[in-house]
């Protein structure tokens, strides 16, 4: 009954999207930082076959060509330059006890999209200039734990629901469950033991 419930949701919310025309272009990246602060590189992660099918059943399109490093800022644009949505994997030291989650501030240094000489970014990446970046942090504990990583498996709905908001805000979604959106400053909702009931 319970799977049910959710197959049927899952497919109502795939059938609406399925009329999308524009599929927007969805990647994985993040930026890698020392201890000290210095930035090394920026990445570009593989995206897992079933969240490529997520994305999909919401009319969205994951980045599928190479998976690699940058040195070069340059080179790290140019390679997502064609992304309309940026999904952030990256990790990053905060005083909120052991958890590691980048707030927009730390995007915008780690990713460098300002520079010293002024530079602004985010008119040249689709992701920066639609403020359509996220993580999937929006529900954590202060142990480093997400919401995300514990019920995605059993609310393929709840995932699905996600993405349709995020396909389909023009600027950026912010009604999401779990994709927290970094350049609209949607807060982290920390939970620990006491919220567990």
């Amino acid at each position: 009954m319970i799977f049910a419930g959710i197959e049927s949701r899952y497919n109502a919310l795939r059938a609406s999207s399925a009329s999308s025309s524009t599929k927007k272009t969805v990647g994985l990246a993040r930026y890698n930082k020392v201890a000290n602060g210095t930035v090394l590189g920026w990445s570009i992660d593989q995206v897992q076959p079933w969240l490529a099918q997520g994305l999909a059943d919401a009319g969205l399109s994951a980045y599928s060509g190479d998976t690699t490093s940058f040195r070069s800022a340059s080179d790290f644009y140019s390679a997502i330059s064609g992304w309309d949505i940026l999904i952030d994997t990256s990790g990053e030291p905060l005083p909120h006890g052991g958890a590691t989650i980048p707030m927009w501030s730390n995007l915008v240094s780690g990713y460098g999209f300002t520079s010293s000489g002024g530079r602004d970014y985010a008119k040249s990446l689709p992701a920066v200039d639609n403020s359509a970046i996220y993580r999937s942090d929006l529900i954590s504990s202060y142990n480093n734990a997400t919401d995300y990583s514990e019920h995605l498996q059993i609310q393929a709905d709840v995932l699905l629901g996600d993405f349709v908001k995020i396909a389909s805000a023009p600027s950026g979604a912010k009604d999401t469950k779990w994709y927290r959106n970094l350049p609209q400053n949607v807060p982290v909702n920390w939970v620990s033991a006491s919220d567990c009931k």
